[in-house]
């Protein structure tokens, strides 16, 4: 019979003949600490010049420590000239995060291929454009009609308010932007952010 004191007692001498691995993982949890530090600390409420590219990468490199994420590739198409935009930094930091977590959510249990979330941004018709990609289960017609409904909702109880996109919209449209969103049943679903561009008049 294996004395288990001792077999964690090897265990453990195991892993302190690792520094490079236990460096690795200390590394790794000072980073998930220093991104909740600064998603934590409070943001202005006021319209601001925001470089959205580098939003974008903060915020998809913070819900990476999500478990849901471990199994997605997360994609980002940033357009390197895209210019600043004048939005309130924590309104559009929430609403990216909801749409990435929704699509996350929306391929839970997908074996045919595999997850994929694609977040670009381009400069169309003088806007600011985020596009959020997923190659999830989609939605019905029916369904696209109510998405921005308050308290509509497809996902299970206790998984989703169904308030996310109402709120998302709400946020978006207070920074004179719009959102916006196509889907088809089985192939995933398109969402798209627009804002303004900062200029010298604001």
């Amino acid at each position: 019979m294996i004395d288990q004191r001792d077999s964690l007692g090897r265990s453990e001498r195991r892993d302190c003949s690792h520094p490079d691995m236990i460096l690795e993982h200390a590394k790794r949890v000072m980073n998930i600490t220093r991104q909740i530090s600064e998603f934590s600390t409070p943001q202005s409420t006021e319209p601001q010049f925001l470089d959205l590219n580098n939003l974008i990468r903060k915020t998809a490199k913070f819900v990476s420590f999500d478990r849901r994420f471990g199994a997605i590739d997360l994609v980002l198409n940033l357009d390197p000239q895209l210019p600043a935009v004048f939005a309130v930094n924590d309104h559009v930091t929430q609403v990216i995060i909801n749409l990435l977590v929704n699509a996350a959510d929306a391929m839970e249990g997908k074996t045919d291929s595999k997850p994929r979330i694609v977040i670009s941004t381009c400069l169309r018709e003088g806007c600011a454009m985020v596009t959020v990609t997923d190659n999830g289960t989609g939605m019905s017609k029916n369904t696209l009609e109510h998405v921005f409904e308050e308290y509509f909702t497809t996902k299970p109880s206790g998984k989703g308010s169904g308030i996310g996109l109402s709120v998302s919209r709400s946020l978006i449209e207070s920074d004179g932007g719009k959102i916006g969103i196509k889907s088809e049943l089985g192939t995933g679903t398109e969402m798209t952010i627009q804002l303004p561009i900062a200029t010298n008049n604001l």
